[in-house]
């Protein structure tokens, strides 16, 4: 069995999804309640008694760890390291009692590998995401299990509603029929990696080391203002009920974003909700 933490957050929640689409038994962990009716799904304070409650009733050959349970739009800068860093030791407390009974792989999520040496030591987000691969690293080396470290670009997909992040703030802003406008300079460069290609890469990859760092490259690199005029050309496709005519769209960027923007038009109610109690806190 597979233990997701995080499991209610964006990518976790598409990683649930591929579990079920392949037979795979997983339990889904977090602190937010199961709002995106998870399966097997179970609330947690993410203490180490919590988390080795679990083990004591299920057999995890696999742990994944998708979320950092503060998100950079926190502005309280000791928050991160209390809240990320802290559940995190917990975590890695609550591993030793069992890693020493039976080895288990540990896969951690990060977004740090996009980032340079100089734009990390200014951020406090980015310095608590390092500060959970060091422990990982440490408790790899001492342990010996498995440990392998994702360092994603830009991930896009279905189920991300953290309105701070480009593509979910555009795609709620046309829902709600408001002005997209963004601080974010549009001459920007950014790697776009789809949810799907993730996925697959996840299911395809053979762990075999016991430690391994893992840079994804992304699907496309693209300039910010062709790639939310990308967004918008998506957008008025399945708003306009062409989403049938998908394979004839010439433009392959567009139509392999086409199921990933159809999601939030199909959960408009849902999107909406979330946006509206972002844009007002």
């Amino acid at each position: 069995m597979i233990l997701v933490f995080g499991a209610n957050s964006f990518i976790a929640r598409n990683f649930v999804d591929h579990c079920e689409k392949n037979g795979i038994e997983y339990l889904g962990v977090g602190s937010t309640g199961n709002d995106t009716d998870i399966r097997n799904y179970r609330n947690t304070s993410y203490t180490s008694e919590d988390i080795g409650s679990l083990f004591s009733e299920y057999e995890f050959k696999k742990i994944y760890i998708f979320k950092s349970l503060v998100r950079r739009d926190i502005l309280d800068s000791n928050e991160y390291k209390e809240v990320n860093v802290g559940i995190l030791t917990n975590l890695i407390e609550a591993f030793k009692e069992q890693v020493v009974k039976e080895k288990f792989e540990i896969h951690h999520f990060s977004s740090a590998g996009r980032y340079s040496e100089k734009v990390k030591m200014n951020d406090h987000y980015l310095n608590s995401k390092k500060d959970q691969e060091d422990m990982l690293k440490n408790f790899n080396k001492s342990y010996k299990n498995k440990l392998f470290i994702h360092k994603l670009p830009n991930v896009i997909g279905p189920y991300d509603l953290n309105f701070s992040r480009i593509t979910p703030f555009y795609l709620g802003s046309r829902l709600m029929e408001k002005d997209p406008s963004f601080e974010t300079p549009l001459n920007e460069g950014r790697k776009f990696i789809t949810i799907n290609t993730l996925m697959d890469t996840l299911q395809e990859t053979t762990y075999e080391d016991t430690y391994k760092e893992f840079e994804y490259s992304g699907d496309f690199d693209i300039d910010l203002a062709e790639y939310i005029d990308l967004l918008d050309q998506s957008f008025n496709y399945c708003i306009g009920g062409n989403k049938k005519n998908i394979e004839s769209i010439e433009n392959t960027k567009i139509r392999n974003h086409l199921n990933f923007v159809d999601w939030y038009i199909k959960n408009k109610k849902y999107v909406i909700n979330k946006f509206n109690t972002w844009f007002n806190n």
